[in-house]
């Protein structure tokens, strides 16, 4: 069988980096191998992974972006070798997350098609939820950096009718599961931009939600805006908590939510490389 040698967080096992390998699979009919960042001839694709090896390892970026503006350190040595092979050595941008990360490229001299969008929009092309009846009024996707909170309330949340979306996934059935999750939800609060992502994808109701005084990266804002620009969607600003309580509860059930556009990801299909096919 023809494989695909893939880039993507495998550290820890969460609906975000589970989805890459799953959606690269649907795509390309292909078996998917892990390759860490300094690999050439790979595929970049889904997630904050556009970093200093990835960018001058001789591969192809597909939508994925920054984690933070600051990240990529233009002054920072190549080896030898990739000095004087310096523009042998760049990968290829097929398209990125949004335009945050793809100014950021050109500022370094990298061409940048205006491609943009997160590549789990597509996601809805080759997967049909099988919970089709809303059964949740709400539903939250906390970060894994929050599992203590979700820990301390969960009796709480549980006895108000909340699905708890677990962000913990490992695996193709896994990916599924989760979608079939969301999509059992009127609306969704989602600390992780992945929720998001999907929640916008099946034309879920969704909200922004960030946890007062916890931070999942140094600038967690610069890949929600990322994202949310490359699709034409005005960043709003996230609903912010401090804590969950009865309070913070009704505020979400009160919560105006916006209209919320599906996107349209045939561009971003259509920019998928043609040497992985």
């Amino acid at each position: 069988m023809e494989t695909v040698k893939l880039n993507y967080w495998a550290g820890h096992k969460n609906f975000g980096d589970e989805l890459s390998p799953y959606l690269i699979k649907k795509i390309t009919n292909k078996k998917i191998i892990h390759a860490n960042q300094k690999e050439i001839n790979k595929l970049i694709a889904l997630g904050s992974i556009i970093d200093f090896n990835n960018i001058y390892s001789k591969s192809h970026i597909w939508g994925s972006g920054v984690l933070a503006e600051d990240f990529i350190n233009p002054h920072r040595l190549l080896p030898l070798n990739k000095i004087f092979r310096k523009n042998y050595y760049r990968s290829k941008i097929h398209a990125t997350r949004g335009p945050l990360s793809r100014k950021i490229l050109t500022d370094l001299g990298f061409t940048c098609p205006e491609i943009y969008g997160d590549p789990g929009i597509i996601v809805r092309h080759f997967y049909t939820p099988q919970h089709q009846i809303k059964k949740y009024r709400i539903g939250i996707i906390f970060h894994q950096t929050h599992q203590k909170l979700i820990d301390e309330n969960l009796e709480l949340l549980n006895n108000e009718g909340i699905k708890i979306i677990s962000i913990n996934r490992e695996g193709d059935s896994e990916v599924e599961n989760f979608i079939d999750d969301l999509h059992s939800c009127h609306s969704i609060f989602s600390t992780s931009l992945h929720g998001i992502v999907i929640a916008q994808a099946y034309g879920i109701p969704f909200q922004w939600l960030k946890i007062k005084h916890t931070s999942i990266h140094r600038d967690e804002e610069f890949k929600f805006k990322d994202y949310l620009l490359g699709i034409n969607t005005p960043p709003q600003p996230p609903l912010i908590i401090e804590k969950i309580n009865k309070s913070t509860i009704e505020s979400m059930k009160k919560f105006n939510f916006q209209s919320n556009n599906i996107p349209d990801y045939r561009t971003i299909l259509e920019a998928f490389p043609k040497e992985f096919l």
